[in-house]
């Protein structure tokens, strides 16, 4: 059976209420890769998982 991205894919749960942030699962967004990239108003960041399981965001 072969997979397609969207299986790979959840929505996020709406925040309850405005000071409530909407929780993602990194292992969903990162789809068993170690480098994402990440758009944000005209600018590129990645997200990378570092060998020790964190996590760095650069531009």
């Amino acid at each position: 059976m072969s997979l397609s991205r969207d299986d790979y894919l959840t929505k996020p749960q709406k925040a309850e209420s405005p000071n409530v942030p909407v929780r993602l699962n990194s292992a969903e967004l990162f789809q068993g890769q170690s480098r994402l990239v990440i758009m944000h108003k005209g600018s590129e960041y990645q997200l990378q998982i570092t060998r020790h399981g964190k996590l760095i965001l650069t531009k």
